[in-house]
Protein backbone atom coordinates (compact mmCIF):
# COMPACT_ATOMS: atom_id res chain seq x y z
CA UNK A 1 0.00 0.00 0.00
CA UNK A 2 0.71 3.36 -0.74
CA UNK A 3 0.29 6.03 1.63
CA UNK A 4 0.47 9.94 0.50
CA UNK A 5 0.00 12.71 2.59
CA UNK A 6 -0.40 16.43 2.01
CA UNK A 7 0.39 19.01 3.83
CA UNK A 8 2.05 22.47 4.32
CA UNK A 9 5.70 22.17 5.74
CA UNK A 10 4.95 22.50 9.57
CA UNK A 11 2.23 20.82 9.35
CA UNK A 12 3.92 17.85 11.88
CA UNK A 13 3.62 15.02 8.87
CA UNK A 14 6.81 13.11 9.85
CA UNK A 15 6.18 12.68 12.88
CA UNK A 16 2.92 11.13 12.30
CA UNK A 17 4.12 9.02 9.06
CA UNK A 18 6.70 8.01 11.44
CA UNK A 19 3.92 7.23 14.48
CA UNK A 20 1.89 5.09 11.80
CA UNK A 21 4.77 3.46 10.47
CA UNK A 22 5.43 2.01 14.01
CA UNK A 23 2.02 1.35 14.63
CA UNK A 24 1.68 -0.89 11.52
CA UNK A 25 4.93 -2.93 12.11
CA UNK A 26 5.00 -3.44 15.68
CA UNK A 27 0.90 -3.51 15.81
CA UNK A 28 -0.23 -4.89 12.78
CA UNK A 29 2.85 -6.98 11.23
CA UNK A 30 2.86 -5.21 8.35
CA UNK A 31 6.38 -3.44 7.56
CA UNK A 32 6.25 -0.10 7.10
CA UNK A 33 9.01 2.66 5.10
CA UNK A 34 8.46 6.60 5.65
CA UNK A 35 10.30 8.13 2.12
CA UNK A 36 10.17 11.82 1.49
CA UNK A 37 12.72 14.39 0.26
CA UNK A 38 13.47 15.43 3.42
CA UNK A 39 15.40 12.20 4.10
CA UNK A 40 16.78 11.92 0.32
CA UNK A 41 18.29 15.87 0.95
CA UNK A 42 19.98 14.89 3.85
CA UNK A 43 22.14 12.64 2.29
CA UNK A 44 23.02 16.08 0.50
CA UNK A 45 24.64 17.84 3.39
CA UNK A 46 25.85 21.52 1.72
CA UNK A 47 21.29 21.58 1.10
CA UNK A 48 20.76 21.42 4.83
CA UNK A 49 23.19 24.47 5.53
CA UNK A 50 21.73 26.30 2.65
CA UNK A 51 18.54 25.56 -0.24
CA UNK A 52 19.56 24.59 -3.69
CA UNK A 53 17.26 24.17 -6.10
CA UNK A 54 19.02 22.45 -8.99
CA UNK A 55 19.19 19.10 -6.98
CA UNK A 56 15.52 19.05 -6.55
CA UNK A 57 14.66 17.28 -9.68
CA UNK A 58 16.77 14.63 -8.88
CA UNK A 59 15.93 14.52 -5.10
CA UNK A 60 12.09 14.01 -6.18
CA UNK A 61 13.04 11.41 -8.46
CA UNK A 62 15.21 8.98 -6.05
CA UNK A 63 12.30 9.21 -3.94
CA UNK A 64 9.99 7.90 -6.06
CA UNK A 65 12.84 5.09 -6.79
CA UNK A 66 12.24 4.60 -3.59
CA UNK A 67 8.44 4.24 -3.23
CA UNK A 68 8.76 2.00 -5.99
CA UNK A 69 11.29 -0.22 -4.27
CA UNK A 70 9.39 -0.16 -1.29
CA UNK A 71 6.38 -1.11 -2.50
CA UNK A 72 7.49 -4.25 -4.83
CA UNK A 73 9.28 -5.40 -1.35
CA UNK A 74 5.56 -5.75 -0.14
CA UNK A 75 6.07 -2.92 2.58
CA UNK A 76 4.03 -0.18 3.44
CA UNK A 77 4.87 2.88 1.47
CA UNK A 78 4.13 6.23 3.72
CA UNK A 79 4.91 9.28 1.71
CA UNK A 80 5.60 12.12 4.11
CA UNK A 81 6.55 15.23 1.44
CA UNK A 82 3.88 18.23 1.52
CA UNK A 83 2.86 17.08 -2.31
CA UNK A 84 1.14 20.40 -2.15
CA UNK A 85 0.39 20.30 -6.39
CA UNK A 86 -2.55 17.89 -7.28
CA UNK A 87 0.45 17.17 -10.30
CA UNK A 88 2.40 15.66 -7.20
CA UNK A 89 -0.11 13.68 -6.15
CA UNK A 90 -1.31 12.02 -9.28
CA UNK A 91 2.37 11.15 -10.09
CA UNK A 92 2.82 9.01 -6.90
CA UNK A 93 -0.41 8.04 -7.29
CA UNK A 94 0.24 6.28 -10.64
CA UNK A 95 3.30 4.53 -9.21
CA UNK A 96 0.98 2.75 -7.31
CA UNK A 97 -1.35 2.38 -10.02
CA UNK A 98 1.35 0.66 -12.14
CA UNK A 99 2.56 -1.55 -9.38
CA UNK A 100 -1.10 -2.34 -9.04
CA UNK A 101 -1.49 -1.62 -5.72
CA UNK A 102 -3.81 0.34 -3.37
CA UNK A 103 -3.17 3.89 -2.42
CA UNK A 104 -4.63 6.32 0.48
CA UNK A 105 -4.20 10.11 0.87
CA UNK A 106 -3.76 11.65 3.99
CA UNK A 107 -4.50 15.48 3.89
CA UNK A 108 -3.09 16.65 7.23
CA UNK A 109 -4.45 20.00 7.88
CA UNK A 110 -2.82 22.86 9.93
CA UNK A 111 -2.87 26.58 9.82
CA UNK A 112 -0.31 28.40 8.31
CA UNK A 113 0.32 30.43 12.05
CA UNK A 114 0.89 26.95 13.29
CA UNK A 115 3.29 25.95 11.02
CA UNK A 116 5.40 29.45 11.66
CA UNK A 117 5.08 28.98 15.05
CA UNK A 118 6.24 24.97 15.28
CA UNK A 119 8.91 26.07 12.78
CA UNK A 120 10.38 29.03 14.66
CA UNK A 121 10.43 26.52 18.28
CA UNK A 122 12.35 23.85 15.69
CA UNK A 123 14.98 26.88 15.28
CA UNK A 124 13.68 27.93 11.85
CA UNK A 125 15.01 25.10 9.47
CA UNK A 126 12.65 25.68 6.96
CA UNK A 127 12.99 29.56 6.01
CA UNK A 128 9.51 31.44 7.05
CA UNK A 129 8.88 32.38 3.56
CA UNK A 130 8.74 29.06 2.41
CA UNK A 131 6.36 27.53 4.46
CA UNK A 132 3.81 30.68 3.62
CA UNK A 133 4.49 30.27 -0.08
CA UNK A 134 3.62 26.67 -0.42
CA UNK A 135 0.35 27.54 1.95
CA UNK A 136 -0.80 30.29 -0.73
CA UNK A 137 0.03 27.87 -3.67
CA UNK A 138 -1.08 24.44 -1.97
CA UNK A 139 -3.89 22.57 -3.57
CA UNK A 140 -6.63 21.26 -1.54
CA UNK A 141 -6.78 17.33 -1.82
CA UNK A 142 -10.79 16.33 -3.36
CA UNK A 143 -11.52 18.26 -6.56
CA UNK A 144 -11.05 14.73 -8.47
CA UNK A 145 -12.29 11.93 -7.24
CA UNK A 146 -8.55 10.15 -7.29
CA UNK A 147 -7.63 13.02 -5.20
CA UNK A 148 -9.83 12.73 -2.36
CA UNK A 149 -8.67 12.69 1.10
CA UNK A 150 -9.36 9.28 2.94
CA UNK A 151 -8.36 10.71 5.87
CA UNK A 152 -8.19 14.65 7.15
CA UNK A 153 -6.33 15.09 10.34
CA UNK A 154 -5.60 18.76 12.12
CA UNK A 155 -2.84 18.22 13.53
CA UNK A 156 -3.46 21.65 15.29
CA UNK A 157 -5.36 19.69 17.84
CA UNK A 158 -4.44 15.96 17.46
CA UNK A 159 -1.18 14.01 18.70
CA UNK A 160 1.27 12.77 16.42
CA UNK A 161 0.96 9.67 18.70
CA UNK A 162 -3.17 9.71 18.47
CA UNK A 163 -3.08 10.54 14.70
CA UNK A 164 -0.48 7.61 13.84
CA UNK A 165 -2.61 5.15 15.60
CA UNK A 166 -6.03 6.18 13.31
CA UNK A 167 -4.05 5.79 10.37
CA UNK A 168 -2.99 2.96 10.68
CA UNK A 169 -5.86 1.06 12.30
CA UNK A 170 -8.08 2.78 9.32
CA UNK A 171 -6.00 1.49 6.58
CA UNK A 172 -5.02 -2.18 7.84
CA UNK A 173 -8.02 -3.58 7.31
CA UNK A 174 -8.59 -1.61 3.83
CA UNK A 175 -5.41 -3.02 2.65
CA UNK A 176 -6.34 -6.07 3.97
CA UNK A 177 -9.66 -5.96 1.49
CA UNK A 178 -7.64 -4.57 -1.61
CA UNK A 179 -4.52 -6.36 -1.63
CA UNK A 180 -4.28 -7.84 -4.70
CA UNK A 181 -7.95 -5.91 -6.46
CA UNK A 182 -7.78 -4.10 -9.48
CA UNK A 183 -6.85 -0.60 -8.24
CA UNK A 184 -9.46 1.95 -9.37
CA UNK A 185 -7.21 4.34 -12.46
CA UNK A 186 -6.85 8.07 -13.42
CA UNK A 187 -8.61 8.34 -16.88
CA UNK A 188 -6.57 9.26 -19.06
CA UNK A 189 -9.15 10.54 -21.43
CA UNK A 190 -10.49 13.90 -20.41
CA UNK A 191 -14.07 13.45 -18.04
CA UNK A 192 -16.14 15.51 -16.56
CA UNK A 193 -15.84 15.05 -12.98
CA UNK A 194 -18.98 14.64 -10.57
CA UNK A 195 -18.71 18.41 -8.41
CA UNK A 196 -16.95 17.53 -5.15
CA UNK A 197 -18.10 19.89 -2.24
CA UNK A 198 -14.32 20.50 -1.95
CA UNK A 199 -14.48 22.23 -5.46
CA UNK A 200 -18.05 23.83 -5.13
CA UNK A 201 -16.63 25.59 -2.08
CA UNK A 202 -13.58 26.82 -3.76
CA UNK A 203 -15.53 28.35 -6.29
CA UNK A 204 -18.15 30.01 -3.69
CA UNK A 205 -15.11 31.28 -1.59
CA UNK A 206 -14.08 32.81 -5.04
CA UNK A 207 -16.60 34.57 -6.36
CA UNK A 208 -17.48 35.82 -2.93
CA UNK A 209 -13.76 37.11 -2.90
CA UNK A 210 -13.80 38.29 -6.60
CA UNK A 211 -17.10 40.20 -5.60
CA UNK A 212 -15.00 42.08 -2.59
CA UNK A 213 -12.06 43.02 -4.71
CA UNK A 214 -14.48 44.64 -7.13
CA UNK A 215 -14.81 46.93 -4.55
CA UNK A 216 -12.09 47.37 -2.52
CA UNK A 217 -9.05 47.66 -5.08
CA UNK A 218 -5.85 46.64 -2.68
CA UNK A 219 -3.14 43.83 -3.30
CA UNK A 220 -2.74 44.04 0.06
CA UNK A 221 -6.17 43.21 1.29
CA UNK A 222 -6.42 40.63 -1.89
CA UNK A 223 -3.29 39.20 -0.30
CA UNK A 224 -5.14 39.18 3.53
CA UNK A 225 -8.57 37.70 1.89
CA UNK A 226 -6.63 34.68 -0.31
CA UNK A 227 -5.29 33.44 3.06
CA UNK A 228 -8.54 33.45 4.74
CA UNK A 229 -10.32 31.76 1.68
CA UNK A 230 -7.98 28.98 1.72
CA UNK A 231 -8.45 29.17 5.73
CA UNK A 232 -12.23 28.57 5.56
CA UNK A 233 -12.07 25.75 2.75
CA UNK A 234 -9.60 23.97 5.25
CA UNK A 235 -11.76 24.45 8.23
CA UNK A 236 -14.92 23.91 6.21
CA UNK A 237 -13.59 20.68 4.63
CA UNK A 238 -12.39 19.30 7.95
CA UNK A 239 -15.58 20.19 9.78
CA UNK A 240 -18.09 18.78 7.10
CA UNK A 241 -19.63 22.17 6.75
CA UNK A 242 -22.80 23.04 4.17
CA UNK A 243 -21.77 25.68 1.04
CA UNK A 244 -24.16 28.03 3.07
CA UNK A 245 -22.44 27.71 6.83
CA UNK A 246 -18.93 28.10 4.57
CA UNK A 247 -20.13 30.78 2.83
CA UNK A 248 -21.64 32.54 6.07
CA UNK A 249 -18.28 32.15 7.86
CA UNK A 250 -16.23 33.46 5.21
CA UNK A 251 -18.72 36.91 4.24
CA UNK A 252 -18.36 37.10 8.21
CA UNK A 253 -14.98 37.02 8.92
CA UNK A 254 -14.14 38.90 5.41
CA UNK A 255 -16.10 41.98 6.57
CA UNK A 256 -14.32 41.71 9.86
CA UNK A 257 -11.17 41.94 7.56
CA UNK A 258 -11.98 44.34 5.58
CA UNK A 259 -13.28 47.22 8.49
CA UNK A 260 -9.95 46.42 9.96
CA UNK A 261 -8.28 47.12 6.54
CA UNK A 262 -10.89 50.49 6.51
CA UNK A 263 -9.26 51.55 10.05
CA UNK A 264 -5.73 51.03 9.16
CA UNK A 265 -5.98 53.33 5.52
Amino acid sequence: MLIIFCGIPGAGKSEIAYSAAKKLELQHKMPALVVGTDNIREMIPADTEKFNPIHEPFIRNTMKELIKLALKAGYVAICDDTNYYTTMRRDLIRIAQKLRVPYKIVFIQCSTEIALKRNKQRGEPIPPEVISDISRKFDIPGKYRWDRPNLIIDSGSTDPGKAGTLIASAFVELFKREKGEKVCEIKKRKLRPKITRAEKIDVMTRRVMSELMKKYKSKELGQKLSKLRREIIQTALSKTMKIEQAKTLFVGKAKKLLKEHHKVF
